[in-house]
């Protein structure tokens, strides 16, 4: 992943900027779900303004399994903070003690971060022991190096986040930045030139022939 957005970068631009990820990441996570499918039936993912507000960071319904989300409904929860296992574990508590009306036994859990996942417990064994504690249908865990190799599945996605982060935060692009857009079918259209991904260290006005 030379020369792309790699888990590395995204770790550490989560880790110097808790806020602004706090505010982008639930946009990246639907950005990303709506250029994987084409068969969404429903979706509601608070963005901007709207992550203030109480209630589940994403709720997805898909007609189609992938690699990244199951068919069905899943309700997803985003973690900022240095401790993600520790996020996890209040997080999924939490939803599960008050669910806000969904039927756990019918939906899948899924737990996003930014950062790389570095704790004693792997992935695969917190999964595990939480399948076993919790009732919930299925339980995920996506983390910084499954975003970077689903970023890199999406070049517009990773335009996007470029823009929206700034130089110290994202690889840039040459040219004009691609603009994705939301048509109502729910996928992204982007207009512009075709795009390469650089390293962080070069300016944010930098522009490259």
């Amino acid at each position: 992943m030379n020369n792309m957005l790699s888990a590395s970068v995204l770790d550490s631009w989560a880790r110097e900027n808790p806020r602004k990820a706090q505010e982008l990441l639930p946009e990246l996570v639907l950005r990303l779900i709506l250029r994987t499918s084409s068969q969404i039936a429903d979706y509601d993912f608070p963005i901007e303004k709207g992550i203030q507000y109480s209630g589940y960071d994403g709720v997805l319904v898909s007609d189609e399994k992938t690699s990244y989300f199951p068919k069905g409904k899943s309700v997803w929860e985003c973690g900022t903070n240095d401790d993600s296992l520790s996020k996890f574990e209040s997080d999924i508590q939490k939803r599960t003690n008050n669910p806000l009306g969904v039927n756990v036994t019918e939906a899948t859990f899924i737990f996003v971060t930014l950062k790389i996942w570095n704790h004693k417990k792997s992935i695969e064994e917190l999964r595990n022991e939480s399948r076993k504690k919790y009732p919930w249908k299925d339980i995920r865990i996506i983390d910084g190096c499954k975003i970077a190799i689903w970023l890199q599945e999406f070049t517009a996605v990773a335009a996007w986040f470029a823009e929206a982060t700034g130089s110290s935060a994202a690889p840039w692009v040459s040219g004009m930045p691609l603009k994705p857009t939301f048509p109502r079918k729910g996928t992204i259209r982007c207009t512009g030139p075709s795009i390469v991904l650089w390293l962080l260290q070069y300016p944010k006005k930098k522009q490259f022939s």
